[in-house]
Order: structure tokens, then sequence, then C-alpha cells
């Protein structure tokens, strides 16, 4: 059975999305969960690349980049920093779901940077340079070690060729909003945001991709729904993550 994990990102810096005339400034907490979900984007190209899989878009083929991994460590260390260890597991309606199991975004990074040391073999001069760059990658400036400010949500679905599925998630009205989704399996991932009214924010077809909005105003939460659409011939497991 398929399972739905949905984590909540806290974000390390400011989104510069100015509230509209006449709105009261979104909250803080929010532009920043806003922030760290876009971040990840960053990160899961840099992980795609390091692992050879953007040959079709870099023309580069067999090429791995460990310290590409590495730098995608950094970034997940960094919006983790905020987060704490806990995180919070719904399924696609929102609802808590006790059974399900996620990796913190810390833990994700370690086995980035386990996983590029491995692309070193026996050459101990490779290992001892990769080694001092996740050292690197692992030292966070002063004003990013503070207390968690929430939680991340992610949702984990594996789709079958042509098969979709429809998540709903509730955003504050009048706040940032990002929606970040990556595959591993296949490059042929349709994601489409829908907004309350039917009309489509975002259209994408690719690896992974990532979109901010600010949500309109409204006077209860703004329900979104996230359309996913295998449309490559292989299955593959397709991970969507929102402030």
């Amino acid at each position: 059975m398929s399972r739905f994990v949905i984590l909540g990102v806290a974000m390390c810096g400011l989104l510069t999305m100015p509230a509209r005339a006449g709105e009261p400034k979104p909250d803080e907490n929010l532009v920043k969960q806003a922030e760290a979900v876009a971040s990840l984007a960053t990160a899961s190209q840099l992980t795609s690349y390091g692992r050879g899989e953007l040959s079709d878009l870099t023309g580069l083929q067999g090429v791995k980049s460990p310290e590409a991994l590495i730098a995608a460590g950094g970034i997940l260390l960094r919006p983790g920093a905020c987060l704490g260890a806990e995180l919070e597991a719904v399924n696609e309606k929102g609802e808590p779901d006790a059974k399900a199991k996620v990796r913190s975004l810390k833990d994700q990074a370690t086995d980035l940077f386990d996983e590029a040391l491995g692309m070193a073999g026996n050459d101990k001069a490779k290992q001892d340079a990769l080694t001092k760059l996740i050292a690197q990658a692992k030292t966070l400036p002063s004003g990013e070690q503070r207390g968690a400010v929430g939680k991340p949500r992610t949702v984990t679905r594996t789709l079958a060729p042509g098969e979709s599925v429809t998540l709903t998630i509730g955003f504050v009205p009048s706040a940032p909003a990002t929606i970040n989704y990556s595959t591993v399996g296949g490059p042929k991932q349709r994601c489409e945001i829908i907004g309350p009214n039917g009309n489509t924010i975002y259209d994408n077809t690719g690896k992974s991709g990532s979109h901010s909005w600010t949500t309109a105003r409204d006077t209860g939460k703004r329900m979104i729904s996230i359309r996913l659409t295998n449309t490559g011939n292989a299955t593959h497991t397709v991970t969507v993550t929102t402030n």
C-alpha cells in the first residue's frame, strides 16, 4: 500500500514576497518556511547532478560529482538547523499518520555525505579532500543556530506509469507558499498546482521543480490541490515538500 508522508519545513532566511496593499504583513515564520522549501529545490538539482542523472540536460554522460552531493547536503542542513529532530507525518489529506516513517533533513544530509565519500573509493587523497568539504558544509553561521520554529511537510508517493494522485494541502491566506517536488527513478513527473477556484497555478513536467507564490486573501485556509502524474514508462517515487 502506498504511504504518504508530510513534513512541514521551517526556514532559515527571509523570502522577499511583499504583502499586497491593505493586507497585513505575513507571519515571519511562514516566510521562513516558504524560503526553506524553495532551497530544497536547489539541493534536489545538485543531488541529481552529483549522481550523474542530468546527462540529457548537461550533456555529461556518466559523470558524477561527490562535491555536488556534499553541497546538496549542506543546503539540507540549513533549514534542518531550524527544525530540530522532530518531524510531522500526515497523510494526503493532512491528517496525522502515526505509521509513517520519515527521515530528518539532517539524516538525509548525512546520507549524501556518506554517498560522496563512497565515490572516492580507496583514493586516500580524494577521501581527505572530500572530508574537508563535508566539514565546511556542516559549519553553520551563528544566525542559523536557532530553536525549531516549525515542522516540514513532505508527501512521498510511488507512482506506476500513467498513475495520478491528488494531494490537498491547506495554506494560510495572504501568506507566502512554496511547493517543491523531486523524483527518484524517472524524469517524467508532472506536477500541477491547482487553486481553490480550479485555476492552474503551476504546471511542470520534469525530474524536479519548485514554485512560490502568495496565497489569496480568504476567511479560512486556502485549500490547494497538487496533482501528480507519472507520464513516463517506469515506476518512480516522487516527493513533494511544502511549507
